[in-house]
């Protein structure tokens, strides 16, 4: 009875007279009911305090001798009717509307514009509100001093208009899709009507028997292009039985046009195509009879080769889209430094990973202000009121952080252990983690960051807006799952389950006061805020929504550098270093988002602002042509492997500048890195491949300060009329070159 989106309405009642009915009195029949409402003993809940909060469901309709069934009602404002509904389909609630005021009237409207439908249950289906004391919620919220009610109308009547005007942009985002959707189906019936004209019944057997061939290499075929152009001995072996299979495969619509040749009848067309699939299956099967050389390679792997098959969606969450790929590739083909790095974390994955036990919100010793253990609970990074000093029980037990950070560093070592050696019980644990987190129903996390970063000290009751930045590590962990999602090891309604958890914590991030501040942040937590929700957006298949989130979100992330790419607010904080290169990985990752979607960020300037501009400036100060003159900690380790070498690396590839390639190299060697020991900096895994020798030498050559300088004064110059600073860049070239 309970379909997808709908919920079940009980009709609300009340006693008038609180003297009289001190204790609720159930009628026994409808008609004694309507006795008692037409003798006005009892009344339509709230029909003279709030008459639209109950009033739709249509109370004529309900008391009607022939309704014995459900009937559908339509929403109407300020409806807020009791119901039962099925959990797993419902939004989150808005934080914003809690103890008295709205908080039912927005939960409502919200299930309105998602599209749920309202039926009210029949007689004997019913409810009867029990009278007693006004609360101490709503003696606060009439009570003119507090200013709670002017301060909820001005909160409802913004959320109305936020919330219309985003699922408006939802409804054209997703009747773009259908139609797209529609156009590809049209063509797709087009396509196949014309195939079973020309095949025939071969078709089917065609397909078949050509499944049957690739199955085996299901992975490989993706990965062979990219093993190809990476290194000439790592292109992957191609089984001899694949193509005998595939020769069959050919030579069947071959044997169907023999008969086709033989009859009669046949016309001049199907002839012709007879004899060219006949020519080209003898032509095939005689090659690899003759020189079966050809389609064999030499190559040994060095490890063994997994028969799984890479997701879909791109690994956003690293460098690029092809890393695992690569990564994969390179290992097979036996490169000795990735091999060091590749062999380095699964042999992590043996010794810690596969035996570390269950990383929940459960397992922390504290507990939130909610009285909820699954609510995620940490608390303020730095001590409050001493920006740069870190708090000394940060990473304690009490809190959920360090559990999120093991579980991120547990499933990226599982997953790149089960890609390169396709070994189960990597996978299998891999599932086990991410489930125990987000789906068990005795350790889920509830999908908010409500008391995140919360101000312990103080004894607050709720966190801030700064802890939304402490969910990034849900996309390697997301995308992690995903290598093992086409496998028995992860079912589809967990996949389902877990879009449906992100779709809840994308809702809040857009809903709740903490999204509204961190959007409007104008720092490296407005990157984060739309680095997360642009990819939450993606994995849910609304990339549409997507682009157009990040179409306008463009022009207020470039608005952070200075022309000159200089970062003003983040050079302002002590740990400067850190939360340049912290804000540059989120842009590069946002980048990559927006390309995948069809958005160019990393191109994108505005008012001779942009992301391009903003790296040269890091190459500058990184390389010693100029000096870094803020913040008081110096250049880190950890600020060049975990923020610095991943937006280098995404630069490297996505804008094919090989200088971010060398640079890793350099400052690894100067900083005395060991490439093998980066991790979650996945990307420096890998040597700079993808790159040719002649561009790499580029590369060296225009790293040098006389050139870096060159062109940064070049680039300046031309984006503001004051030529000051592109003169003084200009000069310090100069003075190199000289």
């Amino acid at each position: 009875m309970l379909e997808n989106k709908t919920v079940l309405v009980f009709p609300a009642f009340e006693y008038p007279d609180k003297k009289k009915y001190k204790r609720v009195y159930l009628p026994q029949s409808k008609s004694d009911m309507y006795e008692l409402v037409k003798e006005g003993d009892l009344e339509i809940f709230h029909q003279h305090t709030c008459p639209g909060c109950h009033r739709p469901s249509n109370y004529s309709a309900w008391f009607h001798p022939n309704t014995s069934t459900s009937y559908e009602v339509e929403y109407q404002k300020l409806y807020e009717p009791y119901v039962i509904a099925n959990v797993a389909d419902l939004p989150a609630f808005d934080e914003r509307f809690a103890d008295y005021g709205r908080n039912k009237i927005q939960f409502f409207f919200d299930l309105n514009l998602r599209g749920f439908k309202f039926r009210v249950l029949p007689f004997p289906f019913f409810v009867i509100h029990e009278n007693h004391d006004d609360s101490k919620w709503r003696v606060d919220f009439i009570d003119p001093a507090t200013r709670a009610k002017e301060k909820s109308s001005e909160l409802w009547s913004n959320y109305q208009q936020r919330r219309k005007a985003f699922f408006e942009l939802q409804i054209d985002a997703q009747a773009d899709v259908l139609r797209e959707d529609m156009a590809f189906r049209r063509a797709s019936a087009r396509s196949a009507r014309s195939y079973t004209e020309i095949a025939g019944s071969a078709a089917a057997e065609e397909v078949r028997l050509k499944k049957l061939a690739l199955n085996a290499e299901a992975t490989l075929a993706e990965l062979s292009t990219a093993c190809g152009t990476t290194s000439p001995s790592a292109r992957p072996q191609i089984s001899y039985l694949s193509h005998l299979l595939t020769g069959l495969a050919l030579a069947l619509p071959a044997l169907i046009g023999l008969l086709l040749l033989l009859k009669r009848n046949a016309l001049k067309s199907q002839r012709s195509l007879a004899v060219l699939a006949c020519s080209l299956s003898l032509i095939y099967l005689l090659t690899l009879q003759l020189h079966p050389e050809l389609f064999l390679s030499t190559s040994a792997p060095s490890l063994a080769r997994p028969i799984i098959q890479l997701p879909d969606m791109t690994f956003l969450a690293l460098t690029s889209p092809k890393d695992l790929t690569r990564l994969f590739c390179l290992a097979q083909s036996g490169d000795e430094e990735v091999l060091t790095s590749v062999q380095r974390i699964i042999s992590l994955a043996d010794v810690k990973y596969l035996s570390m036990s269950p990383r929940t919100v459960m397992i922390k010793e504290g507990l939130a202000p909610s009285g909820s253990k699954h609510d995620f609970f940490s608390r303020t990074f730095y001590v409050p009121g001493r920006d740069g000093e870190m708090h000394p029980d940060v990473f304690s037990h009490e809190f959920d952080k360090t559990s999120l950070w093991d579980l991120e560093l547990q499933t990226l070592h599982l997953g790149i252990a089960y890609l390169i050696t396709g070994e189960e019980k990597y996978g299998k644990k891999l599932a086990d983690a991410v489930y125990d987190w987000f789906l068990n129903p005795l350790t889920y996390m509830t999908p908010h960051f409500l008391y995140a970063s919360t101000d312990v000290d103080s004894k607050a009751s709720i966190g801030r807006q700064y802890g939304l930045v402490e969910a990034h590590p849900f996309k390697t962990i997301v995308e992690m799952v995903s290598l093992v999602s086409k496998r028995n090891m992860w079912s589809n309604q967990n996949s389902e389950f877990l879009r449906i958890w992100l779709s809840k914590l994308a809702i809040w991030y857009q809903t709740s006061e903490f999204g509204h501040l961190e959007e409007k942040s104008g720092n490296n937590h407005q990157t984060g805020f739309y680095v997360m929700l642009s990819w939450m957006l993606t994995i849910q298949g609304d990339a549409a929504v997507a682009k157009r989130l990040l179409e306008r979100a463009k022009y207020k992330l470039v608005m952070q550098f200075h022309p000159d790419g200089s970062q003003p607010r983040e050079l302002k904080r002590p740990d400067a270093w850190w939360y340049v290169g912290y804000n540059i990985m989120f842009m590069t990752e946002i980048a990559a988002i927006a390309e995948h979607v069809g958005v160019d960020i990393w191109r994108f300037e505005y008012h001779g602002r942009g992301i391009v501009r903003a790296l040269d400036w890091m190459l500058s100060h990184l390389m010693g042509c100029e000096k870094f003159k803020y913040g008081t900690h110096p250049l880190s380790q950890a600020d060049l492997t975990i923020t610095v070498f991943p937006a280098f690396r995404r630069a490297a590839l996505h804008l094919r500048d090989p200088r971010f390639e060398i640079a890793i190299l350099k400052l690894a060697d100067k900083f005395g890195i060991d490439a093998a020991s980066m991790l979650p900096s996945f990307s420096t895994l890998m040597p700079p491949y993808g790159f040719s020798a002649a561009e790499l030498q580029k590369g060296e050559h225009a790293l040098s300060c006389e050139n870096i300088l060159a062109s940064r004064a070049s680039k300046y110059s031309k984006s503001i009329a004051d030529e000051t600073k592109a003169a003084t860049l200009r000069e310090a070239a100069i003075g190199l070159a000289k």
